[in-house]
């Protein structure tokens, strides 16, 4: 599927399964209309233990019928425990499931890379942060990322 030269990117963080923030994710999905919409970590796991949360379930029913091309998983702390129940649930025959750990995936003008939980000290290899080949801008997703990679040359801001 071919995306135009230029390309919309929603990204969303701390999801936790909440009703209200999936919600308001939906109708910032309909006036925006992205192409991707990216999920970078923590979208499943709460701390809020039945207050307005959808089941596992619910999450990826909802998450899967979302109006937006593509959709980018990308690990946080709470996808650990919960991330197999999670495919489990994801409804395959309908949709991808497109999860990037340590990966990367080329849409459009645009290479995006995910990494599982980013911490002081660690960075993702050279080969995740450029596309030599074809000169495409590249995107990092990955929780705590901005705390420890270093700027790269070539990148845009």
């Amino acid at each position: 599927m071919t995306l135009p030269r230029q390309i919309r990117l929603l990204t969303v963080t701390d999801l936790h399964r909440s009703a209200y923030r999936c919600n308001a994710l939906v109708q910032a999905i309909r006036q925006h209309e992205p192409d991707i919409v990216a999920f970078v970590d923590d979208f499943l796991g709460s701390d809020k233990h039945g207050l307005d949360l959808h089941t596992i379930n619910e999450t990826a029913r909802i998450i899967s019928e979302l109006p937006a091309r593509h959709l980018l998983f990308t690990r946080g702390n709470h996808e650990d425990s919960q991330g197999q129940e999670f495919v489990f649930a994801w409804p395959m025959k309908k949709r991808s499931l497109i999860a990037l750990h340590g990966t990367a995936i080329t849409l459009g003008p645009l290479v995006i890379v995910g990494f599982h939980v980013l911490s002081a000290g660690t960075s993702p290899s050279a080969k995740h942060c450029q596309n030599r080949e074809t000169n495409l801008p590249t995107t990092m997703l990955s929780q705590g990322a901005n705390r420890c990679l270093p700027p790269m040359s070539g990148s845009r801001d």
